[in-house]
């Protein structure tokens, strides 16, 4: 019987990249958080995303010019896998791994065996079609992305073969992580920008786009984030959040922000399973962890500073993993 790890390095043709060596703890000052175990975890490589696949047996790393990193369920890297562009974001989707890789465009891998095999790449004629972040539509036939300053984009993977790119939208300007994370409600998809945020119905097999909203909490070091049937906007010393499917420009203008006690500013991209949201701000090497079961009352659980550059972060289950950039990858476990 082979362990997870050994199965996947005998049966791919990958080469195999040094170990990750747990930094315990001093690497990155993070303070102790209650209720967590905090380790921190360096790579060669820098490391802007991390999605984990089946419940965190393996995760997979944005790791820019290097390509991906497949790491093992102690965060040991067991493969770098080279590829066309410089991977930026990265999702998984049952057997499927896919990547934004800049001015490469879109790249689609299988996962299957323990192997990771590139089925497709799209890169378009488009000018200027730099593609950097991305979400998936619950029946995985569409893509939205962020694909320029100015600019997101729909393409088709119904075959995730054959990719196909069908419109683009302007936009005012963007620079990082412009979508929501995760969809709103498991249909909404968002996208922020300087001026505006565009909602689109992502759950008939199309991205069918249904409001756009005058963008009062634009900042562009701030993110939304879906928190379950709701969207949730970072903003001042809080957030406020909405339903896309069930407002008007007037209600986004009376939103009042839910401001959280202990928190003198909040700032950064957001994730949230809708009981926890994770905030990173990469320029203020800041984490903000709170508790958002009751949407109205949130509760800070820490908010601390990191020896790196703090990306969007993923929740496992009790695991939160927040890539560092070139400060490695910080891991709390509860």
């Amino acid at each position: 019987v082979y362990s997870y790890t050994a199965a996947f390095i005998e049966k791919c043709d990958l080469s195999v990249a040094a170990d990750l060596v747990c930094s315990e703890r001093e690497y990155a000052p993070a303070p102790d958080i209650s209720g967590y175990n905090s380790s921190v975890y360096h790579i060669n490589q820098s490391v802007s995303a991390v999605s984990p696949y089946r419940n965190g047996e393996l995760y997979f790393a944005a790791c820019a010019d290097d390509g991906i990193a497949v790491l093992n369920s102690d965060f040991s890297v067991i493969h770098t896998v080279k590829t066309t562009g410089s991977v930026v974001d990265l999702k998984i989707v049952d057997n499927y791994l896919f990547t934004a890789e800049s001015e490469e465009g879109l790249g689609v891998y299988e996962i299957s065996d323990f192997n990771l095999c590139e089925l497709s790449h799209l890169k378009t004629d488009e000018s200027n079609f730099t593609l950097t972040d991305f979400e998936v539509n619950s029946d995985a036939t569409r893509i939205i992305a962020q694909t320029g300053w100015t600019k997101f984009s729909v393409i088709n993977i119904s075959d995730v073969t054959n990719p196909v790119f069908i419109t683009s939208y302007k936009a005012g300007s963007m620079y990082s992580r412009n979508l929501c994370s995760d969809l709103v409600a498991g249909r909404y998809v968002g996208v922020a920008d300087s001026s505006s945020v565009h909602w689109f119905d992502a759950s008939d097999g199309n991205m069918t786009k249904i409001n756009t909203f005058t963008n009062r909490f634009a900042s562009q070091p701030n993110g939304v984030a879906a928190c379950g049937d709701f969207a949730l906007t970072i903003y001042n010393t809080g957030y406020v959040y909405y339903n896309p499917a069930q407002v008007t420009q007037s209600d986004i203008n009376s939103l009042q922000v839910k401001n959280i006690n202990g928190v003198k500013t909040l700032k950064g991209k957001a994730v949230s399973d809708g009981e926890l949201l994770a905030v990173s701000f990469g320029y203020g090497k800041t984490v903000t962890l709170v508790d958002v079961s009751d949407m109205d009352n949130p509760v800070l659980i820490s908010q601390f500073e990191v020896d790196g550059y703090p990306d969007i972060a993923s929740i496992c289950g009790d695991t939160v993993i927040i890539p560092l950039r070139s400060g490695g990858i910080l891991v709390l476990e509860k």
